[in-house]
This record gives C-alpha cells, sequence and structure tokens, in this order.
C-alpha cells in the first residue's frame, strides 16, 4: 500500500483488549486506503495469540457509487458497506439512496466525484477529500449493538430485521475460515433453529489491513470483520446456491424483552471433531476468557440480539424494519383473462370472492397468483 494513498481519519470504532499479544501495529484506526478502498481497523497483522472480539454493529447494507449531481454514477467504490441505518435524507452530505426494485439492494449515491483531487478555491477542498468526508459520514453511523448474554430477560439491542449484522475482531481473520460451521446463526426462544440457508455469513471487505501470508509477493488484504446479512436477495441467492431468498430478513421478535438471534463462533475444536473454527492468518483462534458472553458447554463465542417485530407486538417503528420512506412501484404487468363463474367466498360480503381460473394471453408468462397480486 502506497503511503501516499493512507488518509487518516476520525472513524472510530470499540477499542481492542487483547493482553496477550505482540504491539498492535501503529496506523491509525479508521485510517482510508484510496488504494485499495478499505478502512484500516486495528490489528496484530495476524500474529496475535488469541483472537477477541472488539465490538458489534448493525447498520443498513448498501453499495456505495461516486455520483455526478444529476445522479449518474462515476464508480462504484464499495460493495456490501455497512452504513447509518438512518433515511439517507438525515445526512448532512448529497445522498440519495436508491433501491433496486427488482432484488431490494440498495445503492448509497454520494454526489461528489472521487476521482477529482483538485483543490477547489472557493470550497478549500477537492472532490476526494468531500466523498471521502461523506462516506466518513455515513460508515461511523452504525449502531452498536450490546452484550447482554444469551438467556433470560434484558434489554437486548434491537437489530431491524432487514439490517446487517457485523462483528468486528482485534486481529485480521482468515477468510477460508469464515463459513456456516465456524460461524453459526440460531434464531428462536430458545434459539436453538439455524438459520444458515437463509443468512449470508461472509468477510466485511472493507475493514481490515494488508498483510502477506499467502507466499507470493506483496501484501494482500485479510478482513477484520464478518457480515450476518439475513435479507437475502434472490441475485444473493442465484450466487450461492446454499441460500434461499429472504427478503424480510431476520424472523420477527415476539418479545420485546428476550433475544431470539444468536450469532455463535466456535473458539476450540470439540474432542474427536473437526469442526472449523475462526482464526486469523497465523492459525490462531478466539479467546476462551475475557472475550464477552461464551457457551461454555459447546465453547462459542456467542452475540445475541432481538430482531424487530410486529409494532402492535413489540412497539418497534417501521414493524421492525428499516426506516423506509419510498413509495411502492409496479414493476410490470401480464395480461390474463377471468374466467367465471365467480364463486362468494363470504356470504356476509359480496366483495369476496373465488376466482376459479385466470387464463393468461402468454403462456410464458403465466404464473400462479399469490396474495398481494392486483387485478384490475
Amino acid at each position: 500500500m502506497a503511503t501516499a494513498a493512507l488518509v487518516a481519519v476520525g472513524l472510530g470504532t470499540t477499542g481492542c483488549n487483547n493482553t496477550n499479544s505482540p504491539n498492535q501495529i501503529e496506523i491509525p484506526q479508521g485510517t482510508y486506503s484510496f488504494e485499495d478502498n478499505f478502512f484500516f481497523d486495528s490489528n496484530f497483522l495476524g500474529n496475535a495469540q488469541e483472537v477477541r472480539v472488539a465490538g458489534q454493529f448493525f447498520g443498513r447494507l448498501v453499495s456505495v457509487a461516486s455520483c455526478t449531481p444529476t445522479g449518474g454514477i462515476i464508480e462504484i467504490v464499495h460493495t456490501d458497506l455497512l452504513i447509518d441505518p438512518r433515511q439517507a435524507s438525515t445526512f448532512s452530505a448529497p445522498f440519495e439512496l436508491i433501491t433496486n426494485a427488482v432484488d431490494g439492494s440498495q445503492m448509497l449515491c454520494i454526489s461528489e466525484d472521487v476521482n477529482d483531487t483538485a483543490v477547489d478555491p472557493v470550497i478549500g477542498s477537492s472532490g476526494r477529500e468531500r466523498f471521502l468526508d461523506a462516506l466518513i459520514e455515513v460508515a461511523g453511523g452504525i449502531i452498536p449493538v450490546s452484550d447482554l448474554g444469551f438467556a433470560g430477560l434484558g434489554s437486548f439491542t434491537m437489530v431491524p430485521r432487514n439490517a446487517a449484522f457485523a462483528v468486528q475482531f482485534d486481529d485480521i481473520i482468515d477468510p477460508a475460515s469464515i463459513n456456516t460451521s465456524s460461524i453459526r446463526v440460531l434464531q428462536g426462544n430458545p434459539a436453538s433453529n439455524p438459520l444458515d440457508n437463509f443468512a449470508r455469513i461472509f468477510a466485511d471487505p472493507n475493514y481490515g489491513a494488508l498483510a502477506d501470508f499467502d507466499g507470493a509477493p506483496g501484501d494482500e488484504f485479510y478482513p477484520t470483520r464478518i457480515i450476518v446479512d439475513a435479507a437475502v436477495s434472490v441475485t444473493e441467492a442465484n450466487a450461492n446456491f446454499l441460500l434461499t431468498p429472504n427478503l424480510t430478513g431476520f424472523p420477527a421478535s415476539t418479545d420485546a424483552n428476550r433475544a431470539n438471534i444468536q450469532v455463535r463462533m466456535q473458539s476450540r475444536q470439540p474432542a474427536f471433531q473437526a469442526l472449523p473454527i475462526l482464526q486469523n492468518p497465523g492459525g490462531s483462534g478466539l479467546a476462551e476468557n475475557d472475550n464477552g458472553t461464551r457457551d461454555f458447554e459447546t465453547n462459542e463465542v456467542v452475540r445475541a440480539f432481538r430482531a424487530g417485530g410486529a409494532t402492535g407486538v413489540t412497539g418497534d417503528p417501521f414493524s421492525g424494519f428499516l426506516p423506509d420512506n419510498e413509495q411502492p412501484a409496479v414493476l410490470g404487468s401480464v395480461g390474463a383473462t377471468l374466467v367465471g363463474p365467480f364463486q362468494p367466498s363470504n356470504l356476509n360480503d359480496n366483495l369476496e370472492f373465488v376466482i376459479p381460473t385466470i387464463q393468461f394471453d402468454s403462456v410464458t408468462c403465466a404464473q400462479r397468483p399469490v396474495e398481494g397480486d392486483i387485478i384490475v
């Protein structure tokens, strides 16, 4: 990484607490690399003897693009970046949050040219500097999640159902050790049902450091965070045949005082079992002591939270989802003929009836109607 490409910024996160490791490298926390497009997290460059959780957060998962004032995309700078979960209209910088109507993915457009390094004599900064200021604003707004154990009653942090959950570590992580065996996501009260096929678990590509463990000349990127994203789009599911589309995200909680989601990270291989563990590139796993909540029966480090629920049940705003003020839009229409006679389904309501057959104009476009379809 070229020194000129590093910019020290004020993006703060939870500090590290590994007392059994060599000194951390001295690049300031939150330093941004324009050469590699990532934020630097304090870490031990894979040399920690034990890896500890440095913090856990939730936010809105988006792609981030540098855009023109009219909304044209100059460059997509980040993918799968966790940002402040509020609406873009609440931010101070010029943002536009765009939702893909087909798969529900979101892109944050920052109306500054990330490639413009010329300082505007009137404003006193370049487009790149203003882009970074805006990026810091949204990336720094992710919400901390409290570690309150995983059982019993408590004021567990409410994570909106379609938000993403991130865990930050005090050292870089070997991406090959991130899988559904080393990191398990469970739901329920008590949490016992796996969400493996309904959530993406992956290395955060936006936070980490450069180190050399592959034996080839030069450093390569290693993450310091993992992300759990339960709002899986059709596009994301198609990219991973093990996943099932799940646009609603985490299962809704039904009790405002109990956690219904657990993220469990294996810290030690059970006896006579070859389960993989989460580890740094140097081969060290998670610390079993001084690492927050731990299940002593399974040797797993655990972080639990309450997913959003229906407002009438839990009191959560937006029915437990992320704020969304966008109006519904029609994606398309399919020609069809309603074949009668219609049959009443409720003798007390003349407007409720059963349509025996819907005959589509095109066999190719024929599809089974579902609740919510509009017939005009």
